[in-house]
């Protein structure tokens, strides 16, 4: 996969220096609050290479989200050809995303000063997280 850059995250492929946050994800009860399961060490880890390799087939995939600022992971996000889970219907796209907890709690920030969402009225808008 081409990395994706915005003004503040990299959307890359999953790196073997992500496993540690990936498997507090998987294992974290806040951020799993709504799935059936919690994934161990080794499930976690399998899971992660199921990821690259969907993204090295596909060009696309569950991607690592990072802070350009301080290469940190926080999550990840993007989009799943559903041919690879046979639980959805095939020829579909999921849309997912994990933050991990402390990414949960971060603020977005607001719209520079004339940029094209501050002109359409959204930089007094403010964003609260869910408790």
């Amino acid at each position: 996969m081409t990395p994706i850059r915005t003004e503040r995250l990299i959307l890359r492929n999953w790196e073997d220096r992500d496993r540690d946050l990936f498997y507090r994800i998987n294992s974290d009860e806040r951020v799993m609050e709504f799935f059936p399961f919690r994934r161990d060490r080794a499930q976690a880890d399998a899971k992660m290479d199921e990821f690259r390799a969907w993204i090295a087939e596909d060009g696309y995939g569950f991607a690592a989200a990072e802070i350009i600022e301080t290469r940190q992971c926080i999550g990840f996000v993007g989009l799943l050809d559903t041919d690879h889970l046979p639980f959805l219907p095939a020829g579909t796209v999921e849309i997912g995303w994990r933050p991990n907890s402390g990414a949960m709690a971060m603020s977005p920030r607001q719209p520079k000063p004339g940029s094209p969402m501050a002109s359409k009225g959204l930089a007094s808008r403010k964003s609260y997280p869910s408790p």
